[in-house]
């Protein structure tokens, strides 16, 4: 190997290390965008139990709200996908 091959060599390692890093970074800024979501839909989860509440101490009507179940839903699949998130970077 001449001089020439070693640097492209080391440049390839170079360019592949900075595209890890890039992957990286962007996984970060993907996991934290999903916890602000997540963040704001559990504020809309609790806005929504107390509307729900306040309706019906003021209609006697059934507290079941399902725009409230479908938010709860969302919420876990959004934690449940975050934790696989988690759990793949860590291996």
């Amino acid at each position: 190997m001449n001089k020439n091959d070693l640097t492209k060599k080391e440049l390839q390692i170079e360019k592949a290390r900075a595209l890890k890093e890039e992957r990286k970074r962007q996984r970060k800024r993907e996991r934290a965008k999903k916890l602000e979501h997540l963040k704001q839909a559990q504020g809309d989860i609790s806005t929504a139990r107390v509307k729900s509440n306040s309706d019906s101490k003021k209609k006697n009507v059934n507290t079941n709200d399902s725009a409230l179940s479908h938010r709860s839903k969302a919420v876990f699949r959004l934690k449940r996908s975050i934790a696989i998130d988690i759990s793949q970077d860590a291996e």
